[in-house]
């Protein structure tokens, strides 16, 4: 299988889906529920991260780490500015998840993490700054109700 120009088998997609289900899991135990070798897992996760299919992080949950005020911003920029802008999101601390989207008049879609309604209202004034934004929508999170991380070609139905 080839995954947006990376090649990924079924036992990378088993060693991806159950690190899914639990990150912290062994090499070991994931060798045993595969069927291969520890050191096939450990390869293997090497080249998973190193080739940035996947990444092993800790997340933390927001509402229960009270980070303060979760908001989702869809942005219409000019063309000739997109480029510089995304450079500028992503450069932006309170900015967590930043991507490009079409089907609508917005062109990017960023999510961001502030304390309090004054560093809100300053991130804001840094984004009405920056040249090329022509209009922005958002959206407050007001209420999480359901968060996972099991999806993608990992996440099918175990072939095992």
């Amino acid at each position: 299988m080839v995954i947006m120009g990376k090649n990924v088998d079924q036992v990378d997609l088993k060693i991806i889906r159950l690190l899914q289900k639990d990150g912290r899991m062994s090499n070991t135990e994931i060798a045993k529920i595969v069927t291969v070798t520890e050191g096939t897992v450990r390869k293997r996760l090497n080249r998973l991260v190193k080739e940035k299919i996947i990444q092993v992080v800790a997340v933390g949950n927001i509402s229960d780490l009270t980070f303060g005020i979760s908001c989702n911003m869809r942005l219409k920029t000019d063309p000739q500015n997109t480029q510089e802008i995304i450079e500028t999101l992503r450069a932006m601390d309170e900015v967590w998840y930043l991507t490009r989207i079409a089907g609508g008049s917005e062109n990017i879609n960023a999510e961001f993490i502030v304390q309090s309604f004054e560093d809100y209202n300053k991130f804001m004034d840094r984004i009405y700054k920056i040249d090329g934004v022509i209009s922005l929508n958002q959206v407050f999170y007001t209420e999480e109700i359901k968060e996972t991380y099991i999806w993608g070609p990992a996440s099918g139905p175990d072939n095992s």
